[in-house]
Parts: C-alpha cells; structure tokens; sequence
C-alpha cells in the first residue's frame, strides 16, 4: 500500500478504512481536535486530496473533532481496485469514510461536509442506496457544488457538454511529473479557476497532490483517473433522480455565483436547477466565488461551517 500521506503526520493521524468492497482509503483525523466535540468530516473534490484543505481543517479543529479522507485513487488511498470507478463505487466509499467517523465516535451524529466529487457521491448513495444513506448518522450536511449535469434538451445541455469534454481532454494532457509543490503551484499560478485561490492555498494543494516518486514528484491523481471521474458526473446521471433523496438529513447545498463571468464553471450553473429538484434542502448562493469556494475564500467558508457547528442544534 502507498506511505503517501496527504495531511502530514504532525497534523492527523491516520488510519486505513474500507471504502467500497476492496477498496481501502486513507481517513485522517486532526491532531489539535478535541476528541470531545462535535464530530465533522470533509470530503474533497475531483483530482485534490484532503490535504488541500489542511488551512480549513486547521480552523475547523478550534471547535470540531476533524475527520478527512482521500477519495480512491487520490492522495494516499489505493488506486481504484480492479479499475473501479463508477458513480456507486465512489458512492460507497462516502458512505464508508461517514461509517469509520461513527466507528471512532460512537453515539455520536456527524456534520458532513462534502465539495464536489464528494458531494456527487453521497447524492449518488441517497439515489441508488437510499437504506444505506437513511442509516448514516449524518447529523447536517453542506453540500458543495456537486457536479449535477442537465438531461438531453435542457437549455444547458450543449454548453455543459462542450465544456466537460474541453475538461477532459485538458486532464488526459496533465503534466504529472513535477520538479518540486513549489514548481507546480507556480505553474497554476494565474491560470483559469486557479487565479482566484487565496494566498497559500496553491501551495497547499501541491503537498497534498503531488506524492514521492522516482525522479521527483508525481500527482497521486493519476490524469487519466482524475478525467474518467470528471467524464463520469458529466453525464445527467443525477439530475433526473435527485427527487428521489430521502428527506433524511438535514441539507445545505452550496452554489456559487450564478452570474455570467468568464471562469463560471457549469456546475455553479446547474445549482439552482439541482435545487428544485429537491424543494426540502437549504439552498444558497455565494456572491462572488465560483466552483472552487474553499480555496477561493478559506477563512470565508470555514467561517461558514463554524456558524453551523456552534448552533446549539448542531
């Protein structure tokens, strides 16, 4: 197995878990939580690793037990097993990271925090595994940006389209051998979504994604992964079902801003018509942030989900 480790030691410990049937993942669990808070898990988006998160795990930790886990083939868990990357696969690994939380912190409900991938993830389980999800024990859940794509004759199927193979194609040509984080972080420096990221969160992104290798550093996403699952949720295999979620678990679905602007991904376009789809979740909309929120705005969204964790229901 990979000694790879997305979040250092000397901030989580870590530990191995079973995702879907075969799967092992990497769960982490920050050092500086108190083992009697409130129990919080985040998941992570396509091609990072939890490790991108450290700067919001760290903030997170000042009033939150912290739970975090890579996604299989992403950071330091197993590449897929036996080349396993459908929509019930990465389904059951959600589920099996929020069963490994409640395994550590037994009796207690856990605050879900989902960012793409994952988020299109756990929206799968509830669609395709609706018992599994009923019995997790999800205390809230904020949903961000899931990649939620239009069916055939919606209005922006063609640009959704265009766009997602444009993606593709682009991932399938990502360099994955780097000199140094710093090397590749200056090499995202300024480019498309990237330029938005707050000061440091490139930085981190590099250490969590980038792993030992032979001649250097290699990307612990493997390119063709990264773009299979990016192929995958860009195919409306959500949409048309997301009214069948149970009404289970108290959810919070995060878009950004719906604007026009020239790196406004289509996922934040298909937000509001993901959310009227399922009419019993809290929806809102982040002026001026785009897809990749968290790293956009670090102290901004854990600020957020501080807000939430200090409710006396939460």
């Amino acid at each position: 197995m990979t000694s790879f480790l997305s979040i250092p030691a000397e901030d989580a410990e870590e530990a191995w878990i079973d995702g879907a049937p075969g799967q092992a993942l990497r769960l982490y669990r920050m050092r500086a939580g108190a083992r009697d808070a409130p129990p919080l898990l985040l998941g992570h988006c396509n091609g990072f690793a939890a490790g991108a998160y450290l700067p919001i795990l760290r903030e997170l930790a000042r009033d939150a037990d912290v739970f975090a886990y890579d996604h299989r083939g992403h950071g330091g868990s197993q590449p897929p097993a036996d080349g396993g990357l459908g929509a019930d696969d990465l389904a059951r690994d959600a589920a099996g990271a929020i069963a490994a939380v409640a395994a550590a912190r037994p009796g207690r409900r856990i605050a879900h925090v989902a960012h793409s991938l994952s988020a299109a993830s756990i929206l799968r389980l509830a669609i395709a595994m609706p018992d599994r999800y009923r019995d997790l024990p999800i205390a809230w859940q904020v949903l961000v940006e899931p990649p939620v794509f239009p069916e055939q004759g919606q209005p922006l199927f063609a640009e959704c389209t265009r766009r997602t193979a444009d993606l593709v194609a682009r991932t399938r040509r990502r360099r994955r051998a780097w000199r140094s984080a710093q090397a590749y972080a200056e090499a995202l420096q300024g480019r498309g979504p990237f330029a938005a990221f707050a000061p440091g969160m490139l930085e981190s992104v590099a250490h969590a994604t980038l792993r030992p290798a032979a001649d250097g550093l290699e990307l612990a996403c493997a390119p063709e992964t990264e773009a299979t699952i990016f192929a995958l949720w860009g195919q409306p295999i959500l949409l048309p079902r997301l009214g069948e979620v149970p009404d289970i678990h108290p959810t919070c679905l995060v878009g950004g801003d719906p604007s026009p602007w020239p790196e406004c991904d289509w996922v934040t376009m298909m937000m509001a018509p993901a959310a009227a789809r399922m009419p019993w979740v809290e929806f809102r909309t982040v002026a001026g942030r785009g897809h990749l929120w968290p790293f956009e705005a670090p102290e901004e969204f854990s600020a957020f989900l501080l807000e939430k964790l200090r409710r006396p229901d939460a």
